[in-house]
């Protein structure tokens, strides 16, 4: 890790060429915790959860024929294979048991997402336990099956009976035909085996039994990973699947055009910084960034000409963690970023803080320091070659190379004839008389040489020049370092010791001399590239300012807790002995992150902001509005979200459905509608008249990834929305007051809107969720409020079928309490007591007959309508006792 991070590659979290970012890294330092579980009942949900995992992943007909096999012959078993057995028993407790114990995850789906991935190591050990039950069977089959058939064929016919029992499951549940035929193709194979195995069984009056052809029998074990294979493909498969590269490329260059072939939305602006917040939102900018920007146009279909180096990509949520400070400073502002400071035992090189650490700081720093400069200088040269390689010329690079030579020699103006002097005798005279070939190779070496010279710049010559934007601020950076330089008395930065300043001094002088050459002789010479990072740097938080932030929280925090202030999820512990505050938890690491963020814009005025929002940063709502699948942070706060902003976001989501799910949603369509389409389409498959990509119903990474996108979007329109209640209830005028009800009326339709889209995308969204049922809640009051008793039944309708539907995906979730708490209160306060949906009636007195079965604890209320519904009289039901 400290070699790789030496050259400073992209993805350089935990900064590991120090020594201190090496042990955060090393020790997994930038996650949160381990909270291990305490409950007994938590951990046996958990144990069945990886136990689910298990069968999904190998079969659970395949798993308990096979891997209990083994287990079930270890007192028959030597010393030898008993202790193999006990040792990958013991090892599989650790990666299983005790890992479970550590990662305690919760129990519904997002829970078992996240933590899957992290029980893969122990499915190896139940794979060895397969192949050893597999070689077992085999061998009982061959060599005592007169002895053992009996066994053999109970076990077989158990493990087809389970693998019946999942067949006819997936019949009832889903109509996707791999579903179907990989369970009954698991099914048979059993049934096969069990069959030879019956058919072979020893005859009575026979003196011994005929074995089962082992061949056969091995043919057929030899088809069960066929399974495995088709029984993953849907959710493993991912040609045609370009969600990622959408997610990724549409960022920075929104799809979807006006009428007239405009585009809705511009592309992202030169030199913008991007804020990821979520893993996707992350790590596929990363890719097209530092990946796709730099793959040869022949090669990119679908868009040639995609280069964005010039983005600063940043991480919202890392912001906090002082290592991540150092790779944003390392990226973006490596003159601000040194890596050698001997004297400073915070922040050493890793070989003098690992002496240091481990030995003692007594000890010689010889070894240490020579390694350090090693490394330290190693890494400089190859950082000073990434950022800087696409600069230099190559031959074909010189596209009119006779006009070239006649700009620069035969009356050549300012700009021209400056650099023109600038260049070597020999090229100068290649320029005069010298064919094409020879003017190309003196110039493509003559350039060189003038890039790795000084700056490239004089302001009376190039008076006449109309420089880019970008070349300006890189010249005026260029020349705020020649001063920094001149500070330090040195003619260069040194390489090792002044490393960060001696990377960016090289870097940027380079990329000025090539920009100045591209724009002197625009037309006659292709143009030069970026390197890996930005030609200009940004002003990112210092490590002083960082803790001066962490301070301002903690001070903050403070004052919170003693006036009974703090925020939900807000942790403040207080040392009794010396008062000293600590604060934990997510919320308080986010708002460090925000203050830091905070820092980050306003450090950058010049520069233009976009974000793929994961945590809501609340300053940061003002200035937000709807860009494409993101959102623009302007610079300004944005008085509100116009009709024309909301007409825009609208048309481009309307368009950009079609891709996913197909452009089906409007506003009248109701929550029941997109509930029994999500249910129809992703649990049960039914993809009869589904218009969207048919591969979305198989990515849940695309549904969920593109359904926080929407509904990040909606959040910021739900943000307006409470300003705007806010205002009405402060506003004094009738007629103002009139014209803000029509406002949030408008920005309600468009949240509504762009919720039921992220709803459909991924229906098992919680977020999305929790927002649409505290909206149908709202509306549901406001509506009882009015008068409009049919609305709130609505409202009532549309919170059952957000519930309902959430079952279907993640019946686990907590969240199913919570819902079905509000229905119920919402149910009892309005007195809409009177169920004409079937299927929510059923509901209803499933759960009524639940909770009525409490026995001393009934609810009256609860109980009366419970009868009341049995009768079928709710339509003239009154209570009489109280909720």
């Amino acid at each position: 890790m400290p070699l790789a991070s030496m050259t400073n590659p992209p993805l350089n979290w935990g900064y590991p060429r120090t020594w201190d970012g090496f042990l955060h890294a090393f020790s997994r330092g930038q996650y949160a915790q381990t909270n291990p579980t305490t409950s007994f009942e938590k951990f046996i949900d958990q144990i069945f959860m990886y136990w689910e995992g298990a069968f999904d992943e190998f079969n659970a007909s395949f798993l308990l024929l096979f891997a209990l096999l083994p287990i079930c012959f270890i007192y028959w078993m030597r010393n030898r294979e008993r202790g193999w057995m006990i040792g990958t028993f013991s090892i599989y407790l650790c990666l299983a048991v005790l890992l479970m114990i550590l990662l305690n995850p919760n129990n519904d789906k997002h829970g078992q997402d996240m933590t899957r991935v992290f029980f893969a190591a122990s499915h190896v050990m139940l794979a060895m336990w397969i192949g050893f039950g597999v070689s077992l069977f085999v061998a009982l089959v061959a060599k005592r099956f007169e002895l053992f058939w009996d066994r053999l064929l109970a076990l077989t016919v158990m493990a087809a009976g389970v693998a019946l029992a999942d067949w006819a499951t997936k019949l009832a549940e889903t109509q996707f035909f791999l579903d179907h035929w990989t369970r009954g193709f698991a099914f048979c194979l059993l049934v096969f085996l069990g069959a030879l195995i019956l058919v072979h069984r020893p005859r009575r009056g026979s003196e011994k039994a005929e074995a089962p052809p082992i061949r056969i029998v091995l043919i057929v074990l030899a088809l069960m990973p066929i399974w495995s294979g088709l029984a993953h493909w849907q959710k493993s498969e991912q040609r045609g699947h370009l969600f990622g590269y959408w997610y990724g490329h549409d960022m920075f260059t929104p799809p979807g055009t006006e009428d007239d072939g405009s585009p809705i939305y511009p592309e992202m602006s030169e030199n913008a910084i991007l804020f990821g917040g979520t893993d996707p939102g992350r790590f596929n900018p990363t890719y097209m960034i530092f990946a796709e920007s730099f793959t040869p146009p022949g090669k990119k279909p679908r868009d040639p000409k995609f280069d964005r180096r010039d983005v600063a990509l940043i991480t919202q949520n890392a912001l906090a963690d002082y290592t991540y400070l150092d790779t944003v400073r390392a990226h973006y502002q490596r003159s601000a970023q040194d890596d050698w400071q001997q004297n400073d035992k915070t922040h050493l090189p890793f070989a003098s803080g690992a002496r240091s650490k481990l030995i003692g700081p007594e000890a010689s720093t010889g070894i240490s320091g020579a390694i350090d400069r090693w490394m330290v200088g190693m890494g400089s040269d190859w950082e000073v070659d990434r950022r800087t390689w696409e600069s230099y010329f190559e031959e074909e690079h010189i596209l009119k190379p006779g006009d070239l030579a006649k700009r620069m020699t035969a009356q050549p103006d300012a700009a021209a004839g400056f650099i023109a002097s600038k260049l070597p005798a020999e090229t100068l005279a290649a320029l005069k008389g010298g064919s094409e070939d020879a003017i190309r190779e003196s110039l493509a070496k003559g350039f060189d040489v003038l890039l790795d010279g000084g700056p490239l710049w004089d302001d009376s010559v190039f008076k006449a020049v109309e420089f880019s934007s970008t070349t300006v601020a890189l010249q005026k950076q260029v020349d705020a370092l020649q001063e920094k330089i001149s500070a330090l008395g040195q003619a260069e930065p040194d390489r090792v010791e002044d490393n960060g300043l001696f990377v960016r001094w090289k870097h940027a002088r380079v990329r000025l001399n090539r920009r100045v050459l591209d724009e002197v002789f625009a037309g006659l010479i292709q143009p030069g590239k970026a390197g890996l990072y930005p030609d200009l740097e940004l002003n990112s938080p210092t490590q002083t300012e960082a803790e001066i932030a962490f301070a301002q929280y903690v001070h903050e925090a403070d004052a919170r807790e003693q006036a009974g202030q703090l925020k939900p999820g807000e942790i403040v512990h207080r040392d009794p002995k010396n008062g000293r505050v600590q604060v934990a938890g997510q919320i308080s690491v986010m708002e460090i992150n925000a203050k830091l963020a905070k820092l980050l814009f306003d450090k950058n005025p010049d520069r233009d902001f976009f974000i793929e929002v994961s945590y809501p940063l609340e300053w940061m709502y003002p200035h937000l509005t709807p860009y494409g699948i993101i959102l623009k942070l302007n610079r300004e706060e944005v008085p509100e979200i116009t009709d024309e902003m909301m007409r825009k976001d609208r048309r481009f989501w309307a368009k950009y459905q079609s891709r996913l799910t197909g452009d089906w949603i409007t506003d009248e369509t109701s929550i029941r509608e997109i509930g029994l389409w999500a249910v129809k389409t992703y649990k049960r498959w039914e993809l009869d008249g589904y218009t969207g990509d048919r591969a979305f119903v198989r990515d849940e990474a695309a549904q969920k990834a593109f359904s926080k996108l929407r509904g990040s979007i909606a959040d910021m329109y739900r943000w307006r929305i409470a300003n705007y209640k806010l205002a009405i209830t402060q506003e004094q005028d009738s007629a103002k007051r009139a014209k803000l009800m029509l406002k949030e009326k408008r920005m309600t339709r468009e949240y509504l809107f762009a919720l039921k889209q992220s709803w459909a995308f991924s229906p098992y969204n919680p977020e999305v969720l929790m927002h649409l049922a505290q909206q149908m809640l709202m509306m549901g009051n406001e509506q009882f409020q009015q008068g409009d008793k049919k609305g709130a039944a609505a409202r009532r309708d549309d919170l059952f079928y957000l519930i309902h539907t959430f079952q279907q995906f993640d019946p686990e979730s907590t969240m199913n309490r919570s819902l079905i708490q509000g229905l119920l209160q919402f149910i009892t306060a309005t007195k809409l007591f009177d169920i004409q949906d079937a299927l929510f009636r059923q509901f209803i007195l499933d759960l009524l007959e639940e909770l009525n079965s409490g026995g001393d604890d009934v609810n009256p209320l609860m109980l009366e309508w419970y009868n009341a519904l049995k009768r079928g009289e709710t339509a003239s039901f009154t209570p009489t006792a109280t909720p």
